[in-house]
């Protein structure tokens, strides 16, 4: 039996991709997922993705920090830049890429799988971290597992990260954690 919402016709407000829509990434933790690599600037991923997205701007409240971000819509993530470079990639849960690490699935799945399978990959003590949010960040890869709800559901929306971009709490726009 499919999953509510990714039945073939479906064209409700929670549609999920089913696995033959979506394309296949790899996940290398510091380096890039799919056809994306951190420090890349908006023109190569534009180039790469062949989709140009309007491009939103983020301060956060008290710093001057600020962050630039681009919704490929057609793909399903986020792109967020500092100082013009990539250095987070947000994929949807709904319609984005399955990202694969360790020909392990991370888009769309159960989040107390991912994060199980993940505990028990991690080996580095003290790598584990919790957000404010209370999601699961592995900071020994850049990897940070989301939720995010499709009716009744609720999926998995990874964030791969840079090494300094660990600190989810001030590093990302408020409208991510609106995801739910």
């Amino acid at each position: 039996m499919a999953v509510q919402g990714s039945e073939p016709g479906y064209r409700g407000p929670w549609r999920i991709a089913r696995g033959e829509e979506r394309a296949e990434w790899t996940f290398t933790p510091y380096i890039g997922v799919g056809p994306l690599h951190f420090g890349m600037t908006l023109e190569e991923i534009t180039a790469a993705l062949s989709e140009r997205p309007p491009v939103s701007s983020y301060t956060h409240e008290g710093g001057d920090r600020r962050l630039n971000f681009a919704d490929f819509t057609a793909w399903g993530i986020r792109a967020l830049f500092r100082g013009g470079r990539l250095g987070c990639v947000a994929v949807d849960a709904l319609t984005g890429p399955q990202v694969r690490l360790d020909a392990v699935p991370l888009t769309g799945c159960a989040p107390s799988h991912v994060e199980d399978w993940l505990v028990h990959r991690t080996t580095v003590p003290g790598s584990l971290m919790y957000s404010p949010a209370a999601d699961p960040v592995f900071a020994d890869i850049g990897l940070a597992i989301r939720p995010q709800r499709a009716g009744d559901i609720v999926l998995t929306r990874p964030l791969f990260l840079l090494r300094n971009w660990l600190d989810l709490w001030h590093s990302l726009p408020s409208d991510e954690w609106n995801y739910f």
